[in-house]
């Protein structure tokens, strides 16, 4: 084990970096188990397996595009827990108008959370709602994601069914929806599936029921836990060749993948 440090990185890109190495380092003597976890594990780094399975192919691994995508999801402690902004059915979370100055209301923003910060090369962009970019499964890897920046205060859903989200997508595709209860990097994602049957460029829109959510971390199901509807914090869009407990995902393509996010609202 050793650390990364240059004169040009930040403590918290050297910290960052460093962190990664060290959870690569334990995963990598972990043998890959199957199935969901028997319980919450404490510390997921130190426990996981490889969401992928593994590839021969192997590729470059862009250090500084782990750090550059991975400092955007994470907030400085603060003192006391804030108040809970109360959400009600129809409010605007995020609203791709926000680009062209029509809305003010945003709860958060979005940054491409992909396969690098596994060690992977996937890369993606979200640029005025479009999401898109390569998705690949060199070094294990294959996965591609979009996820809410900190927000000032937790989200209480406690009035609301869930989410909607309206979109324009890719023919045939399947796309998983995640819903953070918790500020840790790894915690619990609350999971649902959408899209697989909509034709390209139609509009659609999806509900997604919070109660219907599958608990997870790193794609293997968590047994015994409960949504915290009053303190969600952070939502998520991935696009991964696996689904739940190493089940595949058979809506999956390596290579170029497109898709336009148009709002989300609780209902």
């Amino acid at each position: 084990f050793f650390f990364f440090c240059t004169s040009k990185m930040t403590s918290q890109s050297a910290f960052l970096l460093n962190l990664f190495l060290w959870f690569n380092l334990v995963a990598s003597i972990n043998a890959l188990a199957g199935g969901g976890w028997q319980s919450r594990p404490v510390i997921p780094e130190l426990a996981k397996s490889s969401e992928e399975s593994p590839t021969n192919k192997r590729q470059k691994w862009d250090a500084m595009r782990f750090l550059s995508q991975s400092s955007k999801f994470v907030s400085m402690p603060k003192l006391g827990s804030p108040n809970p902004t109360k959400v009600q059915p129809g409010d605007i979370l995020w609203d791709k108008s926000s680009f062209r100055g029509l809305a003010k209301n945003n709860k958060f923003t979005f940054a491409p959370l992909d396969d690098v910060v596994m060690g992977g090369v996937s890369s993606s962009t979200f640029v005025d709602g479009t999401w898109n970019g390569v998705v690949s499964d060199s070094n294990s890897g294959g996965f591609v994601g979009i996820r809410s920046t900190p927000m000032p205060t937790p989200l209480d859903f406690s009035d609301c069914k869930g989410v909607q989200l309206r979109f324009k997508g890719e023919r045939n595709k399947l796309f998983k929806f995640v819903v953070r209860d918790s500020t840790d990097f790894n915690g619990v994602c609350w999971t649902s599936t959408f899209g697989g049957d909509f034709r390209l460029g139609d509009e659609c829109t999806v509900k997604i029921p919070l109660d219907k959510m599958i608990p997870t971390i790193f794609a293997r199901t968590v047994p015994n836990q409960t949504i915290g509807r009053n303190n969600i914090v952070g939502f998520q869009l991935v696009y991964s060749k696996f689904l739940f407990d190493e089940e595949l995902n058979p809506k999956f393509e390596l290579g170029d993948f497109d898709l336009e996010v148009l709002d989300l609202r609780a209902y």
